[in-house]
């Protein structure tokens, strides 16, 4: 799973568990993009699986914090996301 999607300055990507594995991507996290002093991210939410399928753990009340259209990136980065994590959970072989 290797992958990047983005809307204006919200990005759905896939990433590593462990930031300095590489080639991994075990999971998907979504980030918004800033540029101050140069363009930096931060992460809002990640997808973590579980028996079930995924969930998503938004990263304490960022996206609460968001303007408008960055809100309504992170709705559609979460909703793209859920699509396409349970594409890919349901190709795996058990």
């Amino acid at each position: 799973m290797n992958f990047s999607i983005r809307k204006g300055n919200v990005e759905l990507r896939s990433c590593d568990t462990q930031l300095i594995s590489e080639n991994t991507h075990d999971r998907a996290e979504i980030v918004v993009w800033k540029k101050r002093a140069g363009e930096y991210c931060y992460t809002v939410a990640y997808f973590c699986p579980d028996k079930e399928g995924f969930y998503l753990k938004t990263v304490l009340d960022r996206p609460m914090k968001l303007d408008t259209n960055e809100y309504e990136g992170f709705l559609l980065m979460m909703k793209v996301g859920f699509s396409l994590l349970y594409t890919f959970w349901d190709g795996e072989e058990e």
